[in-house]
């Protein structure tokens, strides 16, 4: 283990901005769930130095490298295989029906309707929220509309259809929050 690898708290490089702090933990969870590949700048503090995150041994990366996306990709903006070896519903193509929760503040919500239509069939539920219909896999709807979304506008994205859930800039604490909720068995009620 070298002395990067001794760390406990990184900050990801993306858009020209530093995301974080994430503990080390979370970065790994950031590469299992794709959202951090081995080329996402990583670095010790909001001011870097910057290094490939393929460069730090404790993130559990797999298979040769040069398969993964070569594109920076932050916490919030996940990178997914597309390739028939992928599960169906991280391929495009098949249907799903989502939930867009949006904060928006600045960005006007026809430019964000305009890029919802986009990605496919949608309707307003409510002034922050939309129902869309999409063969796009939801880390792909995520980004796409991430790119309206000013920096500190948030965005939930829940796909019905197959039990995911993609998010953007919701904050480390909201975050570690929603991986518990998310990733924790219910307990029936008597």
């Amino acid at each position: 283990m070298n002395g990067m690898d001794e760390r406990d708290i990184w900050w990801v490089q993306a858009r020209g901005r530093a995301w974080g702090p994430y503990r080390l933990r979370q970065l790994q969870d950031f590469v299992r769930e794709r959202r951090v590949v081995d080329a996402t700048l990583i670095g010790p503090s909001v001011d870097g130095p910057w290094r490939p995150a393929a460069a730090l041994s404790a993130l559990p990366f797999t298979g040769p490298t040069a398969e993964r996306a070569p594109v920076p990709a932050t916490p919030t903006q996940r990178r997914l295989r597309t390739s028939d070896t992928a599960p169906a519903n991280d391929r495009e193509g098949a249907d799903a029906n989502m939930m867009v929760v949006c904060e928006l503040s600045v960005t006007d919500p026809r430019q964000f309707e305009a890029a919802l239509a986009l990605l496919g069939r949608f309707a307003p539920v409510a002034s922050n929220t939309w129902v869309l219909r999409t063969a796009r896999p939801v880390q792909t709807v995520r980004t796409q509309m991430a790119r309206v979304l000013r920096p500190h506008e948030r965005m939930i994205v829940v796909d019905a259809t197959h039990d995911r859930l993609a998010w953007f800039n919701i904050g480390p604490e909201a975050d570690a929050m929603v991986r518990q909720v998310w990733h924790t068995a219910s307990q029936a009620r008597a």
